[in-house]
């Protein structure tokens, strides 16, 4: 072996034991693997779920809430009642907390207060709304969504039922109030519940709104019966023909339960 072959020679075994050892030292020093390392490794079906890791979350396809309609009427102070119909067209979820605005086409979005509220699956939805005064008489109005949707599967919990009967309306001359909807509320759900808000919504002979309140039922148990009263302050622009009346109660607030029922509800975060 010439003196140029042996040097060449022993370049490569240097360079190989050189790559040896830092071989070593990097499957030595590297980080273990493991499901928070943000890579896709150690058999996960995606990066840092599946296989050794946690279920890989579930991809969902959520229809988006439905504004079915936004009636207006006078309340005869100058401002008005409106009534929201909103749709949730989505079988096994609901929305814990969303918030939107009223306003009129063309006035700019931050001219106008942000309302939240709640909606269960397959819902559809009537949100009162007092005291709305609008810049410009007559303005159409919309509703504009904002982007934050707390969405929640409801899986192993029984929905609200309530039933109501002997509905009747009263008109009086009153200066503390002009008309009282009166009736019985029997929650037939097998759950205590805080707080219950009954809606009552008047409109004409033609389906038109002519006025829109709510009372709040507390502590309504599970099979209790009781009467609601609902308060309509002002005096009607138009004579009353259909009277609406339903009850909801928000089942994703925690303090909307006397009892202790965390365990027999079970939510899923999506």
């Amino acid at each position: 072996m010439s003196r140029i072959q042996k040097q060449i020679f022993i370049v490569v075994i240097f360079f190989l034991l050189i790559s040896a050892l830092l071989a070593v030292f990097y499957f030595w020093s590297r980080p273990a693997m493991s499901c928070h390392d943000g890579k896709r490794n150690q058999g996960e079906t995606g990066v840092d779920c599946g296989g050794p890791c946690a279920p890989c979350a579930k991809k969902i396809n959520l229809k988006a809430l439905q504004v079915l309609a936004v009636e207006r009427a006078d309340d005869g102070q100058g401002k008005e009642d409106l009534v929201v119909t909103i749709l949730n067209p989505n079988e096994h979820y609901g929305v814990a907390d969303f918030s939107f605005k009223i306003v009129e086409k063309g006035q700019k979005i931050n001219q106008s207060a942000s309302y939240h509220n709640f909606i269960l699956p397959k819902q559809k939805k009537h949100i009162i709304i007092n005291h709305f005064k609008p810049t410009e008489k007559g303005a159409e109005l919309e509703v504009l969504f904002d982007d934050n949707f707390d969405w929640r599967r409801i899986s192993g919990y029984p929905l609200p039922r309530f039933m109501l009967y002997n509905k009747q309306l009263r008109l009086f001359d009153r200066t503390n109030f002009y008309a009282e909807l009166t009736g019985l509320l029997v929650n037939k759900s097998n759950i205590d519940y805080e707080e219950v808000k009954v809606k009552g919504i008047l409109r004409d002979e033609n389906g038109k709104l002519v006025a829109a309140s709510y009372q709040i039922v507390n502590t309504l148990k599970a099979g209790e019966e009781r009467e609601f009263h609902i308060i309509f302050p002002n005096q009607f622009s138009r004579p009353v023909k259909q009277t609406f009346v339903e009850a909801e109660t928000n089942i994703f607030d925690a303090d909307n339960y006397p009892r202790v029922l965390d365990s027999q509800i079970n939510y899923i975060d999506e």
